[in-house]
């Protein structure tokens, strides 16, 4: 909005017009006075010229007076008049100085707000333009200027191009647990392709090393893949926020999932997460005898013992012949039906926020092995395991070592 000249002139007029009822009401007691003493000299005046029939200084005086206190009336009017024209026309000045003073900011806004907008544009272009500049490096480095027509250089190309985009979308996302997927993903892509690109082309080295033998260490098998995935999310959580799983004792053989273990260690200790583990042991007694099973669940006991702090803890349960009855029962109450409780395997994330909301995200074991893993965030998946998880945990009994081998021995009987 621009104020112009002949505008505030207009407005000035109009202004004035209007305060003439005010000055007027503010003076007419001092202007009846003044035309009634007027009027009584002028008559005074008049009679007395009658009589004397000759113009005398008095009566002149009488004259003069009376035309006087008209003129002072007058004079009143007009004095008040002006007082209320200068104040509206200081307030009208006032006025006229703040819409500038708007007038000036608002362009200043629209200039800030559109310099935030170039800058903006300008790191997205030049965002696009790394990036799409690194593909074209990419490309060029991989395949050549004129391209190449091997299908295989060609598919490492795109897959390189698709990986860095799908890295830049998780850093670009900045989730709960985003930073910890790119370790986990730079730990497979260090493990599986630069390692063992460097092997191949050490296979085609100098005649020096033609002799030498190589081992290729195949490290990355489904468990290893498996641990390093969840163990991504344990050192994820934080203060408040807890882990529970309904576990299998076939995931914890021959060293499997240690990486998860040292990850639960620290989120226990250092962060004050909750775990809540529970274990199948109807469904593992075909699997264990009762002194392998006797063994890995005194290793978790072990760890419970050994891990607690202030504020966090690591609780082993435990499910039973006699635990399943009561899971039972609790689950009639709840419409599931007994085949729903048996061979769970799952457990779920659950990340409290700043706010007191909750992200959780659910982690199915399909296969001990860790070869098949379901990974969700679906709300009504997850309302529908933690129910039955919650109903497990009330059956389930705390374990403690005294009472281990008393636990083991009603699953063999």
């Amino acid at each position: 909005m621009t104020i112009r000249p002949s505008e505030t002139t207009f407005d000035k007029i109009t202004q004035a017009t209007k305060d003439v009822g005010p000055a007027f009401r503010a003076a007419w007691p001092y202007m009846l006075l003044g035309f009634l003493m007027g009027s009584l000299l002028l008559f005074l005046h008049g009679q007395i010229s009658q009589i004397v029939k000759v113009d005398t200084v008095w009566t002149r005086l009488l004259e003069h007076l009376g035309a006087g206190f008209f003129v002072s009336s007058l004079a009143v009017f007009g004095y008040e008049w002006r007082a209320h024209i200068i104040r509206t026309l200081e307030t009208a000045e006032r006025l006229t100085d703040g819409l500038l003073v708007v007038d000036s900011a608002i362009a200043t806004l629209n200039k800030s707000e559109r310099l935030i907008n170039a800058m903006e544009r300008q790191e997205e272009i030049k965002k696009t333009s790394a990036e799409e500049g690194f593909k074209k490096c990419l490309s060029e480095s991989l395949c050549g200027k004129d391209g190449d027509d091997n299908a295989a250089i060609e598919k490492i190309a795109y897959d390189c191009k698709d990986f860095v985009s799908l890295v830049s979308a998780l850093r670009d996302r900045g989730g709960w647990v985003d930073l910890f997927y790119l370790n986990f993903l730079s730990t497979i892509f260090h493990e599986r392709a630069v390692k063992l690109g460097h092997l191949l082309v050490a296979l085609g080295g100098n005649k020096e090393e033609e002799n030498e033998e190589h081992r290729l260490l195949i490290t990355l098998n489904s468990a290893r893949v498996g641990d390093l995935f969840l163990e991504a999310h344990m050192k994820a959580l934080g203060r408040r926020d807890k882990y529970w799983v309904i576990s299998d004792l076939n995931t914890w053989r021959s060293g499997c999932l240690e990486r998860f273990r040292a990850a639960t260690q620290e989120a226990v200790t250092k962060r004050g997460v909750v775990v809540v583990r529970i274990f199948d042991l109807v469904a593992n007694r075909a699997d264990f005898s009762k002194e392998e099973m006797e063994d890995s669940l005194r290793r978790h006991l072990e760890d419970a013992r050994d891990w607690e702090s202030e504020s966090g803890k690591y609780i082993v349960k435990v499910l039973g012949p006699v635990e399943y009855r009561s899971a039972r029962k609790k689950a009639a109450s709840s419409n599931l039906s007994e085949d729903e409780l048996r061979d769970l395997h799952f457990g779920l994330f659950v990340h409290v926020e700043e706010g007191g909301g909750e992200e959780r995200l659910q982690v199915e074991v399909r296969k001990p092995d860790l070869s098949d893993l379901a990974i969700s965030r679906s709300d009504d998946l997850i309302r529908d395991n933690l129910k039955k998880f919650r109903i497990l945990e009330q059956a389930a009994a705390g374990l403690s070592f005294e009472d281990l081998k008393e636990k083991v021995h009603e699953v063999y009987k």
